[in-house]
């Protein structure tokens, strides 16, 4: 069984902090993840003026602008990302959420751009991101049938995976559908198929796996108590290591398939008379 790619969703979990992306970057690459991911927006094209000046008290202010503008990251914070990841010999990536934030990331030049849940109903954005002429990620979260096959159509060979995801934080378990993403592998088998999780449960990535999975994404948080807005969805440092045991435990017991007696089991038969 092939290995799945594995995203470590950062995200927004750094808090605006430096150490605590480069600890969460560090995390990820002393388990073997392949790429871990962000999210880059530019707050006041990316939100309704009327939403951010919404009051809510946090560490960063007493409004939603004070806590999405506390949540991002500069270009030298940018910069210090890709030197920490290139020392760490780990991927990334980011979700961009305008067009100038599509701008922002091609001076990385990275692997792919990834299309958030929220964002494929945001055709300019899909645009930019299209003229690039980078490898495109899609999460599901906010697709039809039809709004995905829109979405297929438009990315043509550019689209590489297609992440099956609930857009709700966290996911509850009768939300999760992973039978969509066999559905999925029915629908679109030229693409590869996978799993984006939103569940704090440790189950769901490896479950997936299981099924096929060729990536799966999921949150990973340094504490699921701090304050943000994705930590609750996220999964600690314990389950991080856990369920990239499981993984590799699939991949490994998933074996040949081929049916025949293990040679330890050969040896220990000849001791019966039998035989």
């Amino acid at each position: 069984m092939a290995a799945p790619l594995v995203v470590a969703e950062i995200g927004l979990n750094h808090d605006g902090e430096l150490w605590a992306a480069k600890t969460l970057i560090s995390l990820a690459a002393s388990l073997g993840v392949d790429f871990v991911k962000f999210q880059k927006r530019n707050i006041d094209v990316c939100y309704k003026r009327q939403y951010l000046d919404t009051r809510k008290v946090t560490k960063w202010g007493t409004t939603v602008r004070d806590e999405k503008l506390g949540l991002e990251f500069n270009e030298k914070q940018y910069d210090a990302i890709a030197e920490h990841c290139a020392k760490e010999s780990i991927g990334w990536f980011a979700s961009p959420y305008t067009p100038g934030d599509v701008a922002f990331l091609e001076k990385y030049n990275l692997p792919y751009t990834k299309i958030a849940s929220q964002c494929v109903c945001n055709p300019v954005l899909m645009q930019a991101v299209h003229e690039t002429g980078r490898k495109v990620i899609v999460s599901t979260g906010m697709c039809t049938k039809e709004s995905l096959g829109d979405v297929v159509s438009f990315f043509g060979d550019s689209l590489i995976h297609i992440l099956h995801c609930t857009l709700t934080y966290p996911t509850d378990d009768k939300d999760v559908n992973l039978s969509a993403m066999t559905t999925m592998q029915r629908e679109y088998p030229t693409k590869k198929i996978g799993f984006s999780s939103h569940s704090q449960k440790i189950i769901y990535p490896v479950a997936a796996v299981a099924l096929g999975a060729e990536m799966v994404e999921f949150h990973v948080t340094l504490d699921r108590n701090w304050d943000g807005p994705d930590h609750a969805a996220s999964v600690g440092p314990v389950g991080f290591a856990r369920i990239m045991s499981h993984i590799e435990s699939l991949r490994v017991g998933r074996g040949s398939g081929i049916i025949a007696p293990h040679e330890g089991a050969i040896k220990k038969s000849s001791n019966y008379a039998w035989r």
